[in-house]
């Protein structure tokens, strides 16, 4: 099995609790990181890279993101050969124009160090004007919204983890195989 950081910011306590949930599906392999009490060596033992954080405002990361991804790209961390994917939480109606909107700096920045991100998600199933999170009509990764949708939480975070399993076991048999 793939071993797993999940790295997250949390300043409520939704974001956390979704990212155990995230970790539970994962199993023992997962291992849960606060950015606010890591460093960004704390990436390097894991193969699969999760970063998670609420979507505050319009588009704002948890505060705590901040220092990491500075530390991430003057540390000149290189995550060439990982994969990574991302969550978010939003709220669809209040933020309807800016919907889960922390995806992506989490996936620019990942990506730009080097990570193969993994993880889009479908936006069927929300009700929102905008987001700059939507790429080829998916998400860049998995989206929560606890203030309208908190009964579907459990639910989606079992089926992307499925696909996040999926979508590596494919990637690792194409690497052995050649291709």
């Amino acid at each position: 099995m793939t071993e797993v950081g999940i790295f997250f910011g949390s300043s409520k306590g939704a974001t956390k609790q979704v990212a155990r949930k995230i970790q539970h599906a994962f199993g023992k392999d997962a291992v849960l990181h606060d950015v606010r009490k890591s460093t960004v060596a704390d990436l390097a033992p894991f193969d699969l890279i999760v970063f998670g954080s609420p979507t505050y405002e319009k588009g704002k990361l948890q505060e705590d993101w901040y220092p990491f991804l500075k530390a991430l790209k003057a540390e000149g961390i290189d995550l060439t050969g990982k994969s990574a994917a991302v969550f978010a939480l939003g709220d669809q109606k209040k933020y309807e124009k800016s919907f889960a909107d922390a995806l992506t700096p989490l996936a620019k920045k990942l990506k730009k160090r080097g990570a193969h991100l993994i993880g889009a998600w479908p936006v069927e199933g929300y009700s929102f004007k905008a987001s700059t999170a939507v790429k080829k009509g998916r998400f860049l990764g998995l989206v929560i919204d606890e203030d309208r949708q908190a009964v579907l939480t459990s639910e989606r975070v079992q089926a992307w983890v499925a696909q996040l399993k999926a979508e590596l076991s494919a990637s690792s048999e194409a690497a052995s195989s050649g291709s």
